[in-house]
């Protein structure tokens, strides 16, 4: 999901380590699942983020909208529609897994955007953090979920939003084929984990895959020395032609004009 970057060997990109594979629901959440006649949208808002203002609006919001929703939400709910259930400390891995969940509202933590896309299930990020910013516009970027500012969101717009990334099909086909990208691996992000682990004790710290770098001054690292030389070279290349210059222009006859 992040950009392309060079590393040394001694640095190995696990990725989605948090992701297992779903396990079975409580008997209350598969039967709440199970039976629901309209799509699912599962929520994961903490009430300690989310102010009366956008509180209020997703409330309104929910409660004009054909679908249901499972929200994991530690507080009370003031004016809590028919068709929302609040819940504390669900499982959300084994959520996004179950059929009938067709979007997630999230704050945008790179943690829940994996577990996302490992379930295929499109996002709507309502960002609160200057990294959870950048990572819901990166999932808008990918075309896998849609941003909304919490500070300026009104209840017509988060409906749009809510129906565009629920009922659209872009979203999930987008959202295959980045699953397939990411976990097209020979092993899961946990199991590199503890292989890489294991490896480095096995090896006594591995200091062979440690970088030269790391035993280098700030001057040599930098290249500081070599610097200094090539601007004393082209400070005396400079000086040395001014010098030229001035001796060619000072030797140079000057013409004498007659006059009658």
């Amino acid at each position: 999901m992040y950009p392309m970057r060079a590393n040394v060997p001694a640095i190995v990109d696990i990725g989605q380590i948090n992701i297992r594979p779903p396990e079975p629901l409580p008997n209350n959440l598969k039967s709440l699942l199970d039976e629901a006649t309209k799509p699912v949208i599962y929520v994961n808002l903490k009430g300690a983020s989310v102010d009366k203002k956008l509180r209020d609006t997703f409330v309104e919001a929910m409660s004009e909208l054909p679908y249901e929703f499972l929200w994991n939400w530690e507080l009370q709910l003031p004016g809590k529609p028919k068709n929302v259930v609040i819940r504390k400390m669900l499982p959300q891995q084994d959520i996004l897994a179950h059929r009938n969940v067709r979007a997630f509202i999230t704050q945008g933590d790179i943690q829940y955007i994996d577990e996302a896309i490992a379930a295929r299930v499109p996002l709507i990020g309502v960002p609160f953090k200057p990294k959870q910013v950048s990572d819901v516009q990166r999932v808008e970027n990918l075309e896998i979920g849609r941003k909304i500012d919490p500070a300026t969101i009104t209840k017509i717009e988060l409906k749009n939003v809510i129906v565009e990334v629920t009922e659209s099909a872009r979203f999930k086909k987008k959202l295959k084929k980045l699953q397939n990208i990411l976990f097209d691996k020979p092993m899961s992000g946990l199991a590199s984990a503890v292989w890489w682990s294991e490896y480095v004790i096995r090896h006594q710290g591995a200091r062979h895959l440690r970088s030269p770098a790391i035993e280098m001054t700030y001057v040599q690292y930098l290249l500081i020395d070599v610097a200094l030389v090539l601007i004393l070279a082209v400070c005396v290349v400079l000086y040395l032609s001014y010098k030229l210059l001035s001796l060619i222009f000072k030797k140079r006859p000057t013409k004498k004009i007659k006059t009658n």
